[in-house]
């Protein structure tokens, strides 16, 4: 697990500028990263089988907008910079 936190907490904090959230690169970033989690888990326990996946065609605007299916919002665009 700490693996998983440092590698996100790494590619965000990276001083060329957060690698896997502000961009085009967002999806793809986090592809690669839940695969890599993915694969982990399923080395302790391959009967896991599978992690239930987000159904890209829905958008983005599900996942970061206003509705119950929220993430909320992306990093400090909230008031006083907060996720919201």
């Amino acid at each position: 697990y700490d693996y998983f936190v440092t590698l996100h907490a790494t590619a965000e904090n990276d001083p060329r500028g957060d690698q896997a959230h502000l961009g085009q690169h967002f999806v793809l970033w986090h592809r690669a990263f839940v695969l890599t989690f993915e694969n982990a888990l399923l080395a302790v326990d391959p009967a896991i089988g599978a992690l239930p996946y987000w159904d890209m065609r829905e958008g983005l605007s599900v996942i970061f907008g206003p509705g119950e299916r929220s993430f909320g919002s992306t990093t400090g665009t909230g008031p006083n910079y907060t996720i919201a």
